[in-house]
């Protein structure tokens, strides 16, 4: 959990620095969780690790794991594309 706590405090710092704001993420207490999604076809709840605009556009960002289902990965940045 700490390795992953590190790299979404990592992914912040990285996504303040190119000047998004309305930030919400994931397990970090001073900001809002970002809504979930289902996929469609399944019952898999996801949501995306960090949420934040910039431009008036709405980003999604997510930390891919190793350890991670291939095929919920895939689903997740195919839900992510559509968004």
């Amino acid at each position: 959990m700490a390795e992953e706590k590190a790299a979404i405090d990592s992914a912040i710092e990285w996504v303040k620095k190119k000047g998004f704001s309305k930030i919400k993420a994931q397990h970090v207490e001073e900001f809002e969780n970002p809504s979930s999604f289902t996929i469609s076809g399944g019952n898999e709840v996801v949501a995306p690790e960090i949420t934040a605009v910039r431009n008036g556009r709405k980003s999604y960002f997510d930390i891919a794991k190793k350890e991670e289902d291939k095929q919920l990965l895939i689903s997740k940045w195919k839900l992510y594309e559509q968004l």
